[in-house]
């Protein structure tokens, strides 16, 4: 983790280090650069927000398809006895539908920004080869100065085009992050009333008086049953 975040200083320092170098060819260099990086956090903070709520949306669908999974696994003794096998694999598949849908509509978000981010930065190249044949027509930049602009603008285009994309990433993490907080931090359904004593249980009983049971359409297994447990 510190290397990682030695490794984010140095970028950033790199950055600005280039800014620098560009100002003091041209300034055109630098502010293009400059608007560049403010156009394309702007943009990819945007999507970020759409496709942080898309992941919160699809990792509560797919918590819901594992939990229906492991229901219907867990109690397949249960499901085969009452014959109900179609019944759950119809659930199973409803949900499973629902749940791929959802990861497309997430997906194809990712893949806009991304061709987004990857169109702003063919843009900002395009922009800074354009400025540089004109100035070198004009003699206001060398070839030396040529060279260096456009490995710099590679070279830290590449890098904040990293960034950007890890922007999107971390909003998509912070979705699934989200999904699962809110059912840590669900309230419990049953409470205790406010005055509720410590209960003491000092003579164990289960009673069933009376019960009737039967399946639809079908004779009565029991009628009248009277058990003490």
């Amino acid at each position: 983790a510190a290397s990682d975040v030695y490794k984010r200083q140095a970028q950033l320092c790199a950055i600005g280090i280039a800014s620098i170098t560009m100002y003091f060819v041209n300034p055109m260099f630098s502010m293009i650069l400059l608007m560049w990086i403010i156009v394309l956090f702007l943009i990819s903070y945007l999507f970020s927000r759409n496709i942080k709520d898309m992941s919160h949306v699809y990792s509560e669908s797919r918590s819901k398809i594992s939990g229906h999974i492991v229901d219907s696994l867990s109690n397949f003794v249960t499901v085969l006895s009452f014959a109900r096998y179609r019944h759950e694999q119809r659930r199973i598949d409803d949900v499973l539908v629902d749940v791929v849908a959802k990861d497309r509509r997430m997906q194809w978000a990712v893949i806009k920004m991304r061709i987004i981010q990857d169109m702003l930065y063919l843009l900002m190249i395009t922009g800074m080869l354009f400025g540089l044949i004109i100035l070198f027509r004009r003699g206001e930049v060398s070839v030396g100065d040529f060279v260096l602009i456009m490995t710099l603008s590679l070279s830290i285009g590449q890098t904040i085009w990293w960034l950007a994309n890890q922007l999107v990433q971390f909003a998509e993490d912070i979705g699934k992050c989200t999904q699962a907080l809110t059912i840590i931090v669900q309230p419990h359904e049953v409470v205790d009333s406010p005055n509720a004593k410590p209960l003491k249980v000092t003579h164990g009983e289960i009673r069933y008086e009376q019960v009737d049971f039967k399946y639809k359409d079908h004779n009565v297994i029991f009628n009248g049953l009277n058990v003490i447990i």
